[in-house]
């Protein structure tokens, strides 16, 4: 596809060949302009802790893709994570460093229809916009990382990642009918 707008004829042909008249599609093309824009190409965090950008301006929403931190976003750029051991990994937004509101996700799974939520954030607090989490990581388990915008915001953004080795311990937890138990079920630190 040319950059922009392409018309596309499609039309059926049968097996005594005869042929539908056409019908004339357009669809824009809009060659990605961020790395890591799509699930599938989720940027590596590397090592244990450090700090990337996580700008968003010309970012995308793919189809069927979840809502991080309950808002349905509409920038959102991706990266994932493996730890060297059991823990805690906490993850962040710089509030000084970011031009927008930010949105955390994360998730594991192979595909951006069917991903399993571990956590997400939106606000820190009253008046920080900017998102945190901290949760239990397993060692072997790829965990996926969204940062979006709020509303579809988009700018600069700095992602923060932090990771202390440690005993995780799983809590499964069920609720009745009409009931909500807190915390949910999960990887929590031990203690």
């Amino acid at each position: 596809l040319e950059e922009g707008y392409n018309t596309i004829a499609a039309s059926a042909v049968d097996f005594a060949r005869n042929q539908s008249d056409p019908v004339h599609l357009v669809v824009q093309y809009m060659p990605p302009t961020t790395p890591n824009d799509h699930f599938k190409n989720a940027m590596p965090l590397e090592g244990v802790s450090g700090v990337v950008s996580a700008f968003n301006e010309f970012a995308t929403k793919e189809y069927l893709e979840p809502f991080h931190g309950g808002n349905q976003g509409g920038r959102s750029v991706w990266y994932r994570w493996s730890p060297p051991g059991d823990g805690v990994l906490t993850l962040s937004t710089s509030s000084t460093n970011t031009t927008y509101d930010t949105l955390l996700g994360v998730y594991t799974g192979s595909v951006v229809t069917n991903l399993t939520t571990i956590a997400g954030n939106d606000d820190v607090g009253p008046g920080d916009s900017s998102s945190k989490v901290s949760l239990g990581v397993i060692s072997g388990v790829e965990y996926t990382i969204a940062v979006d915008g709020f509303a579809g915001g988009g700018g600069d953004a700095e992602l923060s990642y932090d990771f202390v080795a440690g005993e995780v311990r799983r809590l499964d937890t069920t609720a009745g009918a009409n009931g909500r138990v807190t915390p949910e079920s999960g990887d929590y630190a031990s203690g």
